[in-house]
């Protein structure tokens, strides 16, 4: 009975080790291009993540069929040994809140909507109010369009005062020129918002008045009241109100100069230059929308606790491929891709407005 027992204990080892051997039959292997992995049927892996079945370890292969190693995969670092290491606590709070923020942006659909009711609002307001580029030179272009009208009608019978439009994907530009004598005013938005794009103007809207070219009393009455509006319009009844007292103050007189910058009654910033009674307010947008969800501090910490990448710990979600020695394209695993930012505009709400001559 116990030489029966033994036998059935030896048999049962026998069968555990060479099913052991069986299941962990695959084995790493390098050569001069770097270690790589043969399976128990001779193929190798390509392209993916792979988990080691000796340990548990995951690795990722490269096109070639080689180990990656000190490289970040997918949001996770494969280190010196090739080995995916575990993220922290901070990454992973940090990465739910950077989705969180991006769940919470508008579709460009939903701007453009929103756009939209915003130059109608802005048109019985008679100011623009939104901290967002877009939304703020729709409001913008609809109250443009107001003013210019209602000044082209009170100047028809002065044939020496010409008003122009020009608009395309990069800007749109209103102003009253005067023959012989130049541009009496001008407001110009500026579309491109991509600041990698060579035509990219940081601010929204450029509005200049130049009021020491206008030759009678009529000229300046409709031209300073155009200028008011316009900067009303761009900057809020309360600081428009103290820039047009002062760019308009008699005691400058000619060969008078200042600058001055701040925030509009909304929170955008202002440039301006006063010189030769010629007035220029470049005005940028502060970007900060308040229907966006906000970050909480605990998500503005766990994004401060995170590393920046260094040079020795790349960033990257694209596989690298190695040297070629083993390339087998029928074997590929699945590709990844990434993105690449585009130049494209942003098409600005365009309404057509209605004024009163």
């Amino acid at each position: 009975m116990k030489k029966s027992i033994l036998c059935l204990s030896v048999l049962a080892a026998t069968f555990t080790l060479s099913t052991g051997i069986s299941a962990f039959a695959g084995q790493w292997k390098q050569d001069s291009n770097g270690w790589y992995y043969v399976q128990d049927n001779g193929s190798l892996i390509y392209g993916r993540a792979f988990t080691d079945p000796a340990d548990g370890s995951e690795y990722f292969m490269d096109p070639d069929g080689y180990m990656m190693t000190e490289t970040r995969v997918n949001g996770f670092w494969y280190g010196p040994d090739g080995r995916r290491q575990d993220k922290t606590e901070a990454e992973i709070a940090a990465e739910i809140a950077r989705e969180q923020r991006l769940a919470a942006r508008p579709s460009p659909a939903k701007e453009q909507a929103a756009a939209k009711q915003a130059a109608q609002t802005a048109k019985t307001s008679k100011i623009a109010v939104s901290t967002t580029r877009l939304a703020y030179q729709a409001e913008m272009k609809a109250l443009m369009d107001v003013v210019f009208l209602d000044t082209r009608s009170k100047v028809k019978n002065n044939t020496a005062i010409k008003g122009s439009t020009t608009e395309d994907n990069i800007e749109v530009s209103y102003r009253f020129n005067v023959d012989g004598r130049g541009t009496a005013i001008s407001c110009s938005l500026w579309k491109m918002s991509n600041p990698e794009n060579s035509r990219y103007k940081p601010e929204a809207l450029e509005l200049s008045y130049n009021r020491d070219i206008l030759s009678d009393a009529n000229e300046v009455s409709v031209f300073n009241s155009a200028f008011n509006r316009l900067l009303t319009a761009a900057l809020g009844e309360n600081k428009s109100k103290a820039i047009y007292e002062r760019c308009l103050a008699e005691e400058i007189g000619t060969g008078g100069s200042f600058e001055e910058s701040g925030v509009s009654d909304t929170g955008n910033s202002y440039e301006l230059t006063y010189r030769n009674n010629m007035a220029t307010i470049k005005i940028t947008c502060s970007e900060i929308d308040p229907n966006a969800a906000e970050t909480s501090e605990e998500e503005t910490a766990a994004e401060e606790v995170v590393p920046e990448t260094t040079s020795e710990q790349p960033t990257t979600s694209v596989i690298v491929a190695g040297q070629g020695a083993l390339s087998a394209a029928s074997e590929a695993g699945d590709s990844t891709t990434s993105d690449t930012a585009s130049d494209n505009s942003e098409s600005v709400a365009n309404d057509e407005a209605e004024a009163t001559a």
